[in-house]
């Protein structure tokens, strides 16, 4: 599986309109994208989608470990 290193802007919270920097790991498997995106020091927010306007999240906004 490649992954890939990538950097985003998102909404850290969802009523916000400003746009947070963050990185990002990434890779496709079995026709799913999936994306992980690193809040800040032990949190972590994850990401699938198959097509860009098809977005889903596990339903937990912010992960504290990944593993």
């Amino acid at each position: 599986m490649a992954v890939e290193l990538a950097d985003a802007e998102i909404r850290l919270d969802p009523s916000e309109r400003v746009l947070t920097p963050c990185p990002v790991i990434c890779w496709s498997e079995l026709g799913a994208n999936f994306v992980v995106f690193k809040l800040g020091d032990k949190a972590y927010r994850p990401q699938f989608y198959y097509r860009g306007y098809q977005q889903f999240g596990t339903g937990v906004n912010k992960y504290e470990d990944i593993t």
